[in-house]
């Protein structure tokens, strides 16, 4: 069975909200969930996922997405992932500033 493609339920401001719908079976029946997408990532939703995370650096944090930045070469492609029962992972990207978006791609923050 093909999984539908993500499909766009709004837009605010400057952040797009997705809706991916995924498919998993368990004991024998199908059914579907919901992974809520948001980009970029709400810094307020950003902040609590690192203070839970006993495992994250200062290289996971909004304010070091933000120096990267800052240096006027990349802007914010983080997302923000939301699953049904309430999980929340944040997946920190750039994408370079003066390309236009059909031409870039997102990727991982540059160290240092």
């Amino acid at each position: 069975m093909s999984v539908p493609a993500a499909v766009r339920f709004s837009q605010r401001d400057d952040r797009v909200r997705y809706s991916i719908p995924t498919w998993s079976s368990k004991g024998g029946t199908l059914r579907s969930a919901r992974l809520n997408v948001v980009s970029p990532a709400p810094r307020e939703l950003w902040s609590q996922v690192i203070k839970s995370s006993p495992e994250a650096l200062a290289f996971h944090t909004p304010e070091w997405l933000d120096c990267i930045c800052a240096t006027g070469v990349y802007e914010d492609a983080s997302l923000a992932y939301e699953t049904v029962d309430d999980r929340r992972f944040i997946l920190p990207l750039v994408r370079r500033k003066w390309l236009p978006t059909p031409l870039t791609t997102e990727a991982s923050p540059p160290y240092g």
